[in-house]
């Protein structure tokens, strides 16, 4: 069987406590949206798109732009599951029916305490 296409799935966080003078990218010294506000957004624009990228494999999820880590990591969690949720991963098969051991992060890059499950308390569905 041919393997899926690879891709990967950028994430932009535009909030940074400062605009550091050699920055290009589309950032805001804003404040954060309060009450998850941005991840919401995040996860409405990934339904709207992921259909395209479904038959897919999901090799890397990436967190940048501003500041990602100025993010709420629960909030980070929320979705990186939504992503390891929607798309098959490297593995073969969507992240939630690999076991664990084999799992690993499924290829996703961003900060690895809001990667693994027991960062937060595991997956938020399992909170």
């Amino acid at each position: 069987m041919a393997r899926a296409r690879p891709f990967g799935v950028y994430v932009h966080f535009p909030y940074c406590a400062h605009r550091c003078p050699y920055c290009d990218f589309a950032v805001t010294t804003a404040p954060i949206p309060a009450g998850g506000r941005y991840a919401r957004a995040v996860l409405a624009e990934l339904a709207l798109r992921a259909a395209p990228f479904e038959p897919m494999e999901l090799v890397s999820l990436y967190l940048g732009g501003g500041t990602p880590s100025r993010w709420a990591v629960e909030e980070i969690a929320e979705v990186i599951a939504a992503v390891r949720k929607r798309f098959r991963d490297a593995s073969g098969g969507r992240p939630e029916e690999a076991d664990r051991s084999e799992r690993g992060t499924g290829g996703l890059v961003g900060p690895p305490s809001a990667i693994t499950d027991s960062a937060a308390g595991g997956p938020p569905a399992a909170r």
